[in-house]
């Protein structure tokens, strides 16, 4: 009587691990653009003037005009 066995190919450890870090660094590369494009939308919020920002409902405070964004 012949056994006929199949040894299923797990994936190595090293390409689990590459997988991972891949991983990691593609989040991380989408949080960076997330983190830039709102940096860029907050600019552009800030360089309009009072009358539109007042226009579009953008609180004001009552002393000169504050900084949206932190430098």
């Amino acid at each position: 009587m012949t056994t006929i066995t199949q040894q299923s190919r797990s994936p190595s450890w090293l390409r689990l691990h590459s997988r991972h870090w891949l991983s990691l660094a593609v989040e991380l590369g989408g949080d960076a653009l997330a983190s830039w494009r709102r940096r860029q939308s907050l600019r552009a919020l800030e360089a309009l003037p009072a009358d539109t920002l007042k226009d579009i409902g953008w609180p004001s405070s009552d002393s000169k005009r504050m900084r949206i964004a932190a430098k």
